[in-house]
């Protein structure tokens, strides 16, 4: 009889453990990294229903975005989470936003992971359009991106993990697309959700190199003014 409590005992705590690490998951533990401000453009995953792409975000808000798995033995791993094996080499995510051309953007990726580190996803690159890449003399291949880490949980040993990447002052594109690559040598990675949110911008600001670049500017002009003071004092 005691061995049947103990088992029952046992059990139920299997049940709690599992039901704590479940609720962990699947659910957002930061705010958005973009603040109270509403995205003027936005897709949203908290399930993955298709492989290897998912073109139907379930977020209330979302528009037309689609999410892509490049990773070869990418499989379902349980109520929408989407398992990736270890890789280092050909694996990545992909995610895509249609919007309008037009204004300027703080564009944001946020995911949720388990298992591998965060960590394991370091850069990820931006890439818009590229006749308004070519237009503005932006670089063709895209903007890097380093991740940045704002949410670990080992104590259920799932490794919880949320993360995002951003991109400042963007140009408005007709579509965003965002490739993320895998580096994960030895375990698998679980991805839970992900979204990805254009923020207007008021007013773009200024690169350091376009500072210097004004600066420079101006003290050509202020050069020019000083000369022909000169020039016109001499003469009279």
């Amino acid at each position: 009889m005691k061995t049947i409590k103990l088992l029952i005992a046992v059990f139920t705590s299997l049940l709690c453990f599992v039901s704590t690490a479940e609720a962990a998951l699947d659910t957002w533990d930061t705010a958005a990294p973009w603040g109270a401000t509403s995205p003027t453009y936005f897709a949203g995953w908290d399930a993955f229903d298709t492989l290897p792409a998912d073109s139907t975000p379930d977020v209330a808000g979302s528009g037309s975005g689609t999410f892509t798995f490049y990773v070869p033995g990418a499989g379902v791993f349980g109520n929408g989470n989407m398992y990736s094996p270890p890789n280092t080499t050909t694996g990545a995510y992909g995610i895509s936003l249609s919007a309008n051309p037009g204004g300027y953007y703080n564009v944001y990726v946020r995911m949720e992971s388990f298992r591998a580190d965060g960590s394991s996803l370091p850069t990820a690159t931006l890439i818009i359009d590229d006749m308004i890449s070519e237009a503005l003399g932006l670089p063709p291949n895209g903007f890097v991106s380093s991740q940045v880490i704002t949410y670990t949980d080992t104590s259920s040993g799932l490794n919880e993990s949320e993360y995002y990447w951003v991109w400042y002052n963007i140009p408005g594109s007709s579509n965003y697309s965002v490739f993320i690559d895998q580096n994960s040598p030895s375990l698998y990675t679980v991805t839970s959700m992900a979204e990805i949110a254009v923020i207007p911008v008021a007013t773009p600001v200024p690169e350091p190199d376009i500072y210097g670049m004004l600066a420079a500017g101006l003290g050509l002009v202020g050069f020019m003014a000083r000369s022909r003071k000169r020039k016109e004092n001499s003469l009279n």
